[in-house]
């Protein structure tokens, strides 16, 4: 004889098993959810809209415009690479003339302090520096002493001169050094960046504590087409 009793009470247990499973897990609230809101809701709740890798607006652009080539994507700060997103998976696929900017700061200046005679040291490595503008020193400085700079790339021992510029009269003014001149090959990400200044004669730098360099940022939105912005993340495509 079948003890249908002996069989409810095991299939209650079961379907009470099931039920303290479901609710730990948060089964019933994640299918409410689903069923509540749209994919483009859910993405957006479970990733940064603009920070950190910025895969909310990464996926604001795919739905809102048409991306068919590999679009160069830039971060300002320190996150997983997200250049993944737009690639197409194909070698042969044309890289896009639009550029995506992340988190974007638009610093512009890098501070020096001195390390030893006429030699300075950044006090931290530079970013994006497409044209060196002019370097401003804190303490009243006569510039015209200044006769040449070397620009070094100092890794260990190891030293590397990136770039040596002879002054002429039109860079000084006041107490400035006014360079204007391309120096891209001085983003380094290894190592230190040293500013080496030969002097005039006995001339020397020991009383200059500091001084600061201003720049022009490689990435400048006022260089390119602003196609979309949303709060420091941009969508541009080059001029």
């Amino acid at each position: 004889m079948i003890n249908y009793k002996s069989k409810f009470s095991s299939y209650f247990y079961v379907l009470i098993l099931f039920l303290i499973i479901f609710q730990t897990t948060g089964f019933f609230k994640n299918g409410f959810l689903i069923l509540r809101d749209n994919y483009q809701i859910r993405f957006n709740k479970n990733y940064q809209f603009c920070s950190g890798s910025g895969l909310g607006f990464l996926n604001y652009i795919n739905n809102n415009y048409d991306v068919s080539e590999n679009i160069q994507i830039k971060n300002f700060e320190i996150a997983p690479d997200s250049n993944w997103f737009f690639y197409k998976g194909n070698s042969k696929s044309k890289i896009s003339n639009q550029l995506i900017l992340l988190n974007y700061h638009n610093k512009t200046e890098l501070k020096f302090r001195n390390l030893r005679e006429n030699t300075f040291i950044s006090i931290s490595n530079p970013e994006n520096i497409l044209k060196l503008k002019k370097i401003i020193f804190k303490e009243n400085f006569e510039v015209k002493n200044i006769e040449k700079l070397e620009i070094i790339n100092k890794v260990s021992d190891f030293e590397k001169v990136l770039l040596s510029y002879k002054l002429k009269n039109n860079n000084y003014s006041g107490n400035e050094l006014v360079l204007n001149t391309n120096v891209k090959d001085i983003n380094i990400y290894y190592g230190n960046l040293i500013f080496k200044f030969t002097l005039k004669g006995l001339s020397q730098m020991e009383d200059i504590t500091e001084f600061k360099i201003i720049y022009d940022n490689e990435y400048n939105p006022e260089n390119y087409k602003i196609i979309d912005k949303k709060e420091n993340c941009y969508f541009l495509k080059k001029i």
